[in-house]
C-alpha cells in the first residue's frame, strides 16, 4: 500500500534538485557567453536568487526525511538561511537597474545580433544549411512517427539527420546550438537513452525513442532558424498551422466519447475514417491527447489575438493578414479543444486564460486572485454535495477521478521499484497489465487486446506529466524535464518584463502554454516521445529564441524598452 505522504516528502528534494539544474545550466550558458568563471554567474544575479531558491527546497526535503532531532534541526536551520537569501537580496538581485547576467549577455552577443546587421558569407550558409535542415526533418517526420512499417527506412533517416547535423556543425563551428536548457537537456536525453536501453518492451519503447529524436530535431530546427524577427515569425505560423494538423487528424480517427451530449451530437457531424491508425490503442486517437496538444499552442494564439495590434517601427509587427489568419487559426482550434470533451483540457486552458489576463491587463491580478478565492469559498461551502453536483453538471467524472488515484499510486509503485533508470519510455500498458492485470475494464481504460497487439491492452500511461515522465526516464529524468520546465517559465518571465508589442505578447502566450498543459497534466498527459510531442519541444525553443532576440528587438526602434516595475530602463 502506497502512502501518499511519502510522496510529499519527497516532492521538495526533488523540485530542489531540479531548481539547482536549472541553475547551473544557466549559469553555464551565461558562461559560454561572456566568458567568466562559473562561480562569478552563480554568486550574483537571477543565478545567485535560483540557487539559494533550490537549496533551500533542497534542505526542507532533506528536514522532511530527517528522523532524529539534531538532523531536523540542523536541516531546518538551512533551509531557513537558503530562504532567507533571495528575500535579503530581492532589491540587489532582481530589482537592481543593471539587467540580469544573461539577460546582459543576450544584448551582447554577436551570435544575436550578427545575422540582423552583418548577413556575411557565413550567414548566408547558415541560411542553405537552415533550409536544407527542414526539409531533411519534414522528409524524415512521417518515417520516425511510424518506424515499425519500414525499420530500413527509419535506420536511413537517423543517419540523414546525423549527416546534416554534422554538417550544420562544421560550417557553424558548434556541435549544438547554444540556450540555457543546454545541461539540463543533455541529463535528459542521457536518462531517456539509459531508459531505452533497460526497456523489456523494445517494441512500445522504440516508436517513443524515434518521436523524440523527432523532437529533438525540431527543437533544434527552431532554435537554429530562428535567428531575427521574421524567421521567428514564421516557426509560431509553422506550429499553429502543425497544430491544426493534429487537431483534424485527431478528430478524424479519434475515438467516439459521448461525455458531452451537445457536443457529442455535434462531433457526429464531422467527417470520420474507419480505417486504424498505426501506433494507436485499438486504431484509434484518444481525444484527451488531441486536447493535450492543443494546449502548447491555443494559449500562444490566443495571447497574439488579444494583445492590440499596432504598427511597430520594427520587424516584429504583425500584418493585417497575419494577424487575420492567426485569429481564425486561434478559432478553429479552440473549437476543435470543445468537440474533444476533455475536461481536463477545459480546465487548464481556463487557467491559461486567467493568466493572461492576470498580466496583460492593470488590475488582472486582482481579478485573478479574486476569482481563486471565490472558488475556494464555493469550493469549501458546498464540499459535503460536492461529489453529487459534479455528477449532475458532467456524467461520470467522479468515477474517473477515483480511477486516475488508482492509476497514480500503481505508478508510484512502480517507481519505488525502479527510481534511477525507470522503465523505458512507452512501456507502462505492459508493465501495468503484468502486474494488475488485463481483467479489469471500464473507468480505468485497462482494455483487454482481441487482436495480440501490445498497443491494444493496458493503460497507456500513468495520467500525471510528473509520474509518467518518473516511470519513464526515472528520478533523474523527472528532475532534469522539471529544470527544462522552470527554464522556459523563467525566460518567458524574463520576455513579459523588458519586451514590448509583439515579443511580450509572445512572452505571455508561451508562459499561458505552459501553464494550461501542465494544470492538464495533473490528470492526463501527452507522453514523452509521443507523435504530437514535437509542439512541446518546438515550444522550448520558441521561447529560448524569444528570450535571446527580445533585446535586438527593442534596439531596432530605437526606443528604450521599459524593464518593468522597479528596474531602471536601458538604452
Amino acid at each position: 500500500m502506497i502512502r501518499w505522504t511519502d510522496l510529499l516528502r519527497s516532492a521538495p528534494w526533488v523540485l530542489g534538485l531540479a531548481v539547482l539544474l536549472a541553475t547551473v545550466s544557466e549559469a553555464h550558458e551565461v558562461r559560454r557567453r561572456r566568458s567568466v568563471s562559473l562561480g562569478q554567474v552563480l554568486s550574483q544575479g537571477s543565478c545567485g536568487v535560483l540557487l539559494n531558491i533550490g537549496m533551500s527546497l533542497l534542505s526542507a526535503g532533506l528536514l522532511l526525511a530527517a528522523r532524529a532531532w539534531p538532523g531536523r534541526v540542523i536541516w531546518g536551520g538551512m533551509s531557513l538561511f537558503y530562504a532567507g537569501c533571495p528575500l535579503w537580496h530581492w532589491r540587489k538581485c532582481l530589482r537592481q537597474a543593471e539587467p540580469p547576467p544573461s539577460y546582459q549577455a543576450a544584448r551582447s552577443s554577436p551570435t544575436a545580433s550578427e545575422d540582423i546587421r552583418n548577413p556575411g558569407r557565413l550567414a548566408a550558409w547558415r541560411d542553405r544549411l537552415g533550409l536544407v535542415e527542414a526539409l531533411v526533418v519534414g522528409f524524415t517526420a512521417p518515417i520516425l512517427w511510424f518506424p515499425d512499417l519500414r525499420p530500413g527506412l527509419t535506420i536511413g533517416a537517423l543517419l540523414l539527420l546525423a549527416l546534416i547535423w554534422l554538417a550544420a556543425a562544421l560550417v557553424e563551428r558548434s556541435l549544438w546550438p547554444c540556450s540555457a536548457y543546454d545541461v539540463a537537456l543533455a541529463v535528459l536525453l542521457f536518462m531517456a537513452t539509459v531508459g531505452a536501453v533497460v526497456s523489456a518492451v523494445p517494441e512500445l519503447t522504440t516508436p517513443k525513442a524515434t518521436g523524440l529524436v523527432l523532437g529533438v530535431a525540431v527543437y533544434r530546427l527552431v532554435l537554429r532558424i530562428a535567428r531575427n524577427p521574421p524567421s521567428l515569425r514564421r516557426c509560431v505560423y509553422g506550429m499553429l498551422a502543425l497544430a491544426l494538423a493534429f487537431a483534424i487528424v485527431g478528430l478524424a480517427f479519434g475515438e467516439p466519447t459521448t461525455k458531452i451530449p451537445v457536443l457529442a451530437e455535434y462531433r457526429k457531424q464531422l467527417p470520420t475514417f474507419s480505417q486504424a491508425l498505426p501506433g494507436t490503442q485499438l486504431g484509434r486517437v484518444s481525444t484527451n491527447q488531441v486536447a493535450g496538444t492543443l494546449l502548447y499552442v491555443l494559449p500562444m494564439g490566443l495571447a497574439l489575438v488579444l494583445i492590440p495590434r499596432r504598427r511597430e517601427a520594427n520587424d516584429w509587427s504583425l500584418s493585417r493578414g497575419g494577424w487575420v489568419a492567426t485569429g481564425v487559426v486561434t478559432a478553429l482550434l479552440a473549437a476543435a479543444l470543445l468537440l474533444t470533451q476533455s475536461r481536463g483540457a477545459w480546465v487548464g486552458m481556463s487557467a491559461g486564460i486567467l493568466w493572461i489576463i492576470a498580466l496583460n491587463w492593470r488590475r488582472g491580478r486582482w481579478a485573478l486572485l479574486v476569482i481563486l478565492a471565490a472558488f475556494a469559498g464555493w469550493l469549501l461551502w458546498v464540499r459535503p454535495s460536492f461529489s453529487a453536483l459534479l455528477s449532475q453538471i458532467v456524467p461520470g467524472p467522479t468515477g474517473t477521478f477515483n480511477s486516475r488515484i488508482a492509476v497514480w499510486a500503481r505508478a508510484i509503485s512502480y517507481i519505488q521499484d525502479c527510481p534511477f533508470t525507470g522503465y523505458g519510455l512507452g512501456s507502462f500498458r505492459v508493465v501495468d497489465t503484468l502486474f494488475h492485470g488485463p481483467d479489469v475494464t471500464g473507468a480505468t481504460g485497462i482494455v483487454t487486446s482481441s487482436t495480440g497487439s501490445m498497443f491494444d491492452a493496458g493503460v497507456p500511461h500513468a495520467h500525471n506529466f510528473a509520474l509518467q515522465t518518473a516511470y519513464d526516464l526515472g528520478v533523474p529524468g523527472l528532475v532534469a524535464y522539471l529544470a527544462l520546465l522552470f527554464l522556459a517559465l523563467w525566460m518567458c518571465g524574463r520576455i513579459y518584463r523588458h519586451g514590448q508589442g509583439v515579443p511580450r505578447a509572445l512572452g505571455i502566450g508561451c508562459q499561458s502554454a505552459l501553464i494550461a498543459y501542465h494544470v492538464y497534466g495533473l490528470t492526463d498527459v501527452v507522453a514523452m516521445g509521443a507523435k504530437p510531442g514535437v509542439l512541446w519541444w518546438a515550444l522550448l525553443a520558441l521561447i529560448a529564441a524569444l528570450h535571446r532576440l527580445v533585446p535586438l528587438g527593442e534596439r531596432l526602434d530605437n526606443k528604450e524598452p521599459s524593464l518593468g516595475r522597479g528596474s531602471a530602463q536601458q538604452p
